[in-house]
Formats: structure tokens, C-alpha cells, sequence
């Protein structure tokens, strides 16, 4: 049986469609993944993520623990900070991703659902005599706020004496025993914020966000399902971890030098994160596609040059926003030129398509 989100109900009085994600019924869509792209880029849009994994690491070795296993430096993050970090194998590949807060006495990671088990099957392994207690925390529920109306309905929605800028987080009371994390998020390159919560102080949240309709024709933000917020990751050149990057996937191949410290000390993969960044390049490089037509291609799909594979389709979408087929993928080198002609094979058809820079959509 599938999990449900605490708002579920209140989704289905919205409309929405669902969808199985990782074993949870989510949204995938509201009045569809167009209206709700466009609304959210010239707007605001507000998204579930309840369904992602909390998990809580105390314990007086927290800091050492933490610091050899995810690519940014845990020690440099006060409380009151945040940071977005990839957690490698001895190979420098993608075991995962998290969103890590840091609190007054641990660390709260944040694992997208579909990726928990592995990720807490991977840092359960290195526990060995560190003084540290893990726990998986009950399911709470999680908003994200994107677009360039999310400040303005922050500010008028969300009673925080100051607005979380970029890596920060702040915390709400609700009661006298309880609080919300308000954080920033760059995730979509919009304005954006996350909520989370351990009560239903959240339902408040979402009605007073969504309420009359977006911006400037209402006060609130367009309920976005997940198809939508694929495509918006994919118009941001966003890589997903199960999808464009995984354990086959060196951390730099991504282009993920922004998840990554290159001051610190050692870390799982780090040696093979510093010798290629000595080396200079990587040999494949994900880059994005502009497809000609309207046909979608799907993951694995092969790229060719030349009539020669030299990569594939890791995450593909219509962008309302481009007006074209849209695609993330891997390419060898030097082929990952912008303008670069390609053909993508699917389904037996051939689809032209040129190499485009990342992101698709300018950050805002």
C-alpha cells in the first residue's frame, strides 16, 4: 500500500492527479504541467516534498563523522546554516545527495525518498566507533516556495523576524515546544524556500500560499505537482540523483563543483575528485540537448555523432518555457561544445538536436 502525504486530502479537493513515487501517492500534476511551469517562473509555485527522508545525526563526534562522508565542509557550518553535498564512493561516484542543516546539537540531513535506503545504508557502514546516534525521523512534512513572488509571500504569509538568505535557515516557533525550518533554496535558480515541520502547522502554510490564486491576480502561489517541478529542474540544469547521476556517475562528470569543498580535508572519493581536478577535464560531461520536433526522448536513449555513439539521455521534457523538447544527458569530449550537432535515437526514430549550455532558463 502507498503512503500518503499528511495534506493528501486537501491535494485532492485542489484537483490534483497522483502518481507513485519510492512507494508514496504524490501530486503529478494540477491544471497541468504548463500552466503550472509558466505560473511558477513569472509567479510563485508551491510544492510537497513530505515524502523525503529526514534524518537526524547527534553525538559528540557528529563533526568528524559527518565531514569524511559528504563532499562539503561540515565543520566550517554553524547552526543556522545549510548546505547541499554529494556523499561518493571510494571512486569519487554518486552514492547520493542531501540538503544538511546544521542545528544547535546535530545535523539534520534531508534524502530525497526514492535514495534514502542506500544513502543510510552507506553512512550506517562507516559507523564503527564514533560517538554518534543516527535516527530516521517520522515522516514530516516539507514545503518548497519557488519563483519570484516567494520572497513577498514569505514576508507576508510567515512570521520570521528575518528572511533566510543564501545557505541559511531560521526557525519559526510554533509553540512553546515546537518550531518550523524556514531555508532558502536555490534549487529551480528562482527565489525559493523550504518548510519543514513536525506538526500540521504546514496545512496553514499551504492555504495561506495557494490562497485566491497566484500573483498578481490572488495572493498566493499555483500548487505545483511533480511533473512540473521535473521540468522546471530540467529547464534549471539540474542533475537527479537515480536519474542523471548515480554510482556510475563521477561527482565532476555532472558538473557538480558547486556540491563539492575542494579545501577541506579527506573525504570518501576524494582523492579521485582531486587528481581529476589536477588533470583538468573529465572525459564525458553532462550538457543539456534542444531537440527538434515535439518528440520526448527517454532515459538511455543514445547519442550519436557522426553516426558513433558518444553519449546518452538521462532526463528529457517539453519546456513550456523554451518552447521546445528539452533533454540532460552525458557526452565524450570534445563533442560537449554548445551548438555541437547531435541525432538521439529513440524508439527507432532519429531526432536532430544541437549540444546547449546549462542551464536552459537564465538564473533568476
Amino acid at each position: 500500500m502507498m503512503r500518503r502525504l499528511p495534506l493528501r486530502e486537501f491535494y485532492e479537493l485542489e484537483g490534483a492527479v497522483f502518481t507513485e513515487q519510492a512507494g508514496w501517492e504524490v501530486p503529478a500534476s494540477y491544471n497541468g504541467i504548463d500552466a503550472e511551469v509558466r505560473t511558477t517562473r513569472a509567479a510563485a509555485g508551491v510544492i510537497d516534498y513530505s515524502d523525503r527522508t529526514k534524518v537526524r545525526i547527534s553525538g559528540p563526534d557528529r563533526v568528524s563523522f559527518l565531514n569524511g562522508l559528504v563532499t562539503q565542509d561540515i565543520a566550517a557550518l554553524k547552526s543556522g546554516e545549510w548546505t547541499y553535498a554529494l556523499i561518493l564512493n571510494p571512486k569519487g561516484k554518486v552514492v547520493g545527495d542531501t540538503w544538511v542543516y546544521g542545528l544547535e546539537d546535530a545535523f539534520l540531513l534531508d534524502i530525497l525518498a526514492g535514495e534514502s535506503d542506500r544513502v543510510l545504508d552507506h553512512i550506517r557502514k562507516h559507523l564503527i566507533s564514533d560517538d554518534v546516534t543516527i535516527d530516521v525521523l517520522p515522516p514530516v512534512a516539507h514545503l518548497e516556495l519557488h519563483g519570484p513572488a516567494a520572497p513577498a509571500l514569505l514576508r507576508r504569509h510567515v512570521r520570521t523576524q528575518s528572511t533566510p538568505g543564501p545557505g541559511q535557515f531560521v526557525e519559526v516557533p510554533i509553540n512553546q515546544k515546537q518550531s518550523m525550518i524556514v531555508a532558502s533554496s536555490d534549487t529551480l535558480r528562482l527565489p525559493g524556500f523550504r518548510f519543514i515541520s513536525w506538526t500540521d502547522s504546514l496545512y496553514d502554510v499551504w492555504r495561506a500560499m495557494s490562497a485566491a490564486g497566484p500573483p498578481p491576480v490572488g495572493n498566493g502561489a499555483t500548487p505545483v505537482g511533480r511533473d512540473a517541478w521535473n521540468t522546471l529542474r530540467i529547464e534549471a540544469g539540474r542533475p537527479l540523483v537515480g536519474l542523471d547521476m548515480d554510482e556510475n556517475t563521477i561527482a565532476l562528470e555532472a558538473r557538480m563543483e558547486s556540491a563539492i569543498s575542494f579545501t577541506k580535508g579527506c573525504y570518501e572519493g576524494q582523492e579521485v575528485i582531486a587528481r581529476a581536478t589536477y588533470q583538468g577535464h573529465m572525459n564525458r560531461l553532462l550538457v543539456g540537448f534542444r531537440i527538434e520536433g515535439d518528440t520526448v526522448p527517454i532515459r538511455g536513449d543514445a547519442v550519436l555523432a557522426d553516426n558513433k555513439q558518444i553519449g546518452n539521455v538521462t532526463s528529457a521534457t517539453y519546456s513550456p518555457t523554451r518552447l521546445s523538447v528539452i533533454a540532460l544527458g552525458y557526452v565524450r569530449r570534445p563533442n560537449d561544445a554548445p551548438g555541437t550537432r547531435v541525432v538521439i535515437e529513440t524508439d527507432g526514430w532519429q531526432l536532430r538536436a544541437s549540444v546547449a549550455a546549462l542551464p536552459f532558463v537564465p538564473e533568476r
